[in-house]
């Protein structure tokens, strides 16, 4: 379904016939039977009509419908009056979205003139009378809008447009729009909508403003709001912007739960270590806290014994050979990584880059290195005289 509605979004012979499409023409448009039957052409339509891509023409029974997206990209002629004798709003948008005056120009098709007068940015629409102008510019990223008529009912005109961008705003996920107001008696100096707003909600009837000529004078904010809106609604934009405003506070206090709690969790805990060393260092805790006893009591026993033999071959043997000094210090370094085993924590060596050993070995590694029996037999050897020759 998806696949037929950009073909026919691509369409050449949609794109030559200025975006009216015959529903007739689907079949040569799509231009393939197997994969789009006949039978599938009104629910590719339909889809169309959901997503806002094409409206009905008055009396066409559904069968003739324009697509906006394809009308010709020239502007008319309008002749239309200059701003000061008109009823202005703007939209500015940070990015303006594809696609977003022709979904407008759908929804507000049965407001068209009497001689449909619109383009791929732009359309002019009768509403309760009034003449309005609305048009997007992608370079500036604004959509402005223009209305003349009866003053007394520009207003709803402007109140109807604003309404429409609003529900197609909704439609569209972390969009900036924002509204501006120009000054009726100098057009080019704008005044964002929602501070006017919050003037009138705070008691200020007054606002400073710098205007095109380079001179300063003051706005009437009431004034140049029931130019726009009606203050009922205007109370009623305030309570929804206040709500908003809370679920906002509401969502940045849950943030800030969350990050402090964060921080504290971030300060309760040791200084960081590299991966492998912590990871390491857990599994060594994990391991002694779930070592059985029977085994620690065999490893102490070990230890002892090993212990026991050394200071009993020392006693005896005080002067071992070099035979002997090897078999010691293999034994007491076994005898130091038996204890090592018992030992929480975690111990880590290397030697020369080609050797690198943790925990109990470490421990052993450590013994056999230094080689505490051969420190013991060199200070036991006594320091040899000078001989002394008797001279003749």
């Amino acid at each position: 379904m998806t696949d037929g509605v950009y073909r026919i979004l691509n369409s050449g012979v949609l794109f030559r016939a200025g975006g009216v499409l015959e529903v007739t023409e689907l079949g040569e448009i799509l231009r393939d039977p197997a994969r789009f039957p006949p039978a599938q052409h009104r629910f590719i339509i339909e889809m169309m009509r959901k997503f806002e891509l094409c409206f009905d023409f008055l009396d066409s029974a559904g069968h003739k419908l324009l697509v906006p997206e394809l009308l010709s990209p020239n502007e008319p002629d309008l002749n239309w009056p200059p701003p000061r004798d008109a009823l202005n709003f703007q939209y500015h948008y940070d990015v303006l979205p594809g696609g977003l005056i022709s979904r407008f120009i759908v929804r507000m098709h049965h407001d068209l003139t009497d001689k449909p007068t619109y383009w791929r940015s732009g359309v002019v629409l009768d509403i309760d009378g009034n003449k309005a102008f609305v048009r997007a510019h992608t370079e500036d990223r604004r959509i402005y809008v223009s209305v003349v008529g009866p003053e007394k009912t520009r207003r709803h005109a402007i109140s109807v447009i604003r309404d429409r961008f609003k529900e197609i705003h909704a439609t569209i996920p972390k969009i900036q729009a924002v509204q501006k107001v120009p000054l009726p008696d100098d057009p080019e100096t704008l005044v964002d909508y929602d501070e006017l707003l919050a003037l009138e909600r705070d008691g200020h009837t007054s606002l400073p403003r710098r205007l095109s000529d380079g001179t300063t004078r003051t706005v009437d904010v009431r004034q140049l709001l029931d130019g726009i809106s009606q203050r009922e609604t205007r109370a009623q934009e305030q309570r929804l912007s206040e709500a908003h405003q809370i679920d906002l506070k509401t969502e940045d206090a849950r943030a800030l739960e969350i990050i402090r709690a964060a921080q504290e969790e971030a300060l309760s805990e040791p200084a960081p270590q590299s991966k492998s060393r912590s990871d390491a260092m857990q599994h060594k805790e994990a391991q002694h806290h779930h070592q059985p006893t029977w085994e620690r009591v065999a490893i102490t026993a070990i230890g002892v014994a090993f212990v026991a033999t050394l200071l009993s071959i020392a006693l005896f043997v005080p002067n071992p050979t070099e035979f002997q000094v090897l078999i010691f210090r293999v034994v007491l370094a076994l005898a130091a990584g038996a204890f090592g085993a018992l030992i929480p924590g975690f111990i880590e060596v290397s030697f020369r880059n080609w050797l690198r050993a943790g925990g109990a070995m470490a421990l052993f590694v450590i013994v056999y290195m230094i080689n505490p029996p051969a420190l013991i037999a060199e200070s036991a050897i006594p320091p040899q005289l000078p001989t002394l020759e008797r001279g003749n």
